[in-house]
């Protein structure tokens, strides 16, 4: 289970797992909390989001943001050991963009993102397990 959640946390590499990460920086570190900053998009078309993580190790992970393309954004993760080397990761997003056009946009990328991203952690874990 360190692993998976370790690789979560792993904010730095995200751009070496997920196709529409550009960067990922952290910015200050607690051993509960940390500051980023993800640069997310594709070629020439790209936003900057800071980002608040707070987290309890082999437990939780929640991410919030002040970033005014949100009205609100909210993602937890859960984590549960349910096996030696199986962990069942449960996510929930809540969030509402600030404006109605990046809304209907988030509606079309999103099934197809989560999708993606969690294909692109399986893959990156199947590698580190087997290095």
């Amino acid at each position: 289970m360190d692993l998976v959640f370790n690789v979560a946390l792993d904010i730095e590499r995200y751009p070496e797992i997920l196709a529409y990460v550009q960067s990922g920086q952290i910015k200050n570190r607690t051993d509960h909390s940390l500051d980023a900053v993800l640069t997310l998009g594709v070629r020439q078309v790209s936003l900057s989001c800071e980002c608040r993580v707070d987290f309890e190790k082999n437990k939780h992970i929640r991410v919030t943001t002040e970033e005014n393309i949100f009205k609100y954004l909210k993602a937890e993760c859960f984590f549960t050991e349910i096996a030696p080397n199986v962990t069942k990761i449960e996510y929930e997003l809540d969030c509402e963009m600030s404006k109605r056009s990046l809304e209907v946009l988030a509606g079309l990328l999103l099934p197809y993102n989560t999708k993606h991203t969690l294909s692109a952690f399986e893959k990156h874990l199947n590698r580190l397990e087997a290095a």
